[in-house]
């Protein structure tokens, strides 16, 4: 036997169980029926899912290693707001491009007012550049001290 504590009969408006008539009575009696066949059918469809997807992370069932927030799944740390369970440390990752050293391009920006047109010979004109790291000299003789290292 069913108890019933309220039961719509139409939309704003609400009868006792003890109330219904035999019609709808039996009216509930069939809804309730189709609501627990929907139920059934559509745990029988998940379950059935789930048994086709294996993970090859973690081998579990109900997903792909594409979706496993386990460690080494597509996936990895982003554990969903539902997850009661021990989380991994997962070590934060950064993407870098690297660039290969065979392709090092070096370029110097000159300024100047006036650029001698004629030299004596012997005599060099010498740009440098007091940000740079490193300096190129063609001969010994240009430095007043000069040590090896």
């Amino acid at each position: 036997m069913f108890s019933y504590r309220r039961v719509a009969t139409r939309k704003g408006t609400a009868t006792l169980g003890s109330q219904l008539t035999p019609e709808a009575h039996a009216a509930v009696l069939a809804k309730v029926e189709e609501l627990e066949k929907r139920i059934a059918a559509q745990a029988e469809r998940s379950d059935k899912t789930k048994a086709d997807k294996t993970c090859d992370n973690c081998g579990r069932l109900g997903h792909f290693k594409r979706d496993c927030f386990r460690k080494g799944g597509g996936k990895e740390g982003q554990y969903p707001a539902w997850w009661r369970g021990k989380k991994d440390v997962t070590v934060p990752q950064a993407n870098a491009a690297v660039a290969s050293p065979n392709t090092a391009y070096h370029i110097a920006l000159v300024a100047t007012s006036s650029i001698p047109e004629n030299t004596s010979p012997g005599i060099s004109t010498v740009y440098a550049d007091s940000a740079a790291t490193d300096h190129f000299f063609a001969r010994r003789e240009d430095f007043l001290t000069y040590r090896s290292i």
